[in-house]
């Protein structure tokens, strides 16, 4: 489909020392390692959350709630306790690729 970053408005940026995740109109940039990946809602399969056992230093481990975005490519996104809102990114995800709700840019 050839989208430009540019053309993306973004919405909202979830990060942690490691990955960042970039949302926008029509799916998200995941940024990890210096490399960039654009990733359209449709390339999504499937997003999935498991909390945690309420155990604070699983968390403070970043091994408490995770999220997990597939790809239809195969291609699995882990997100872990150390990401900032884990639980927004989540819901951001879900709503965009199960229920069609996509997020709308800023400025409008």
């Amino acid at each position: 489909m050839g989208w430009g970053l540019g053309i993306w408005r973004l919405v909202q940026v979830f990060r942690t020392r490691e990955q960042c995740f970039d949302i926008h109109e029509r799916g998200f940039t995941h940024r990890v390692a210096g490399t960039a990946s654009v990733i359209p809602w449709e390339d999504v399969a499937q997003v999935s959350t498991a909390g945690g056992d309420g155990r604070p230093l699983a968390d403070a481990r970043g091994m408490g709630s995770t999220c997990e975005i597939r790809l239809h490519s195969g291609r699995r996104i882990r997100v872990d306790a150390f990401t900032e809102d884990l639980r927004g990114l989540a819901v951001v995800v879900h709503r965009a690729v199960h229920l069609g709700q996509f997020p709308q840019g800023r400025g409008r």
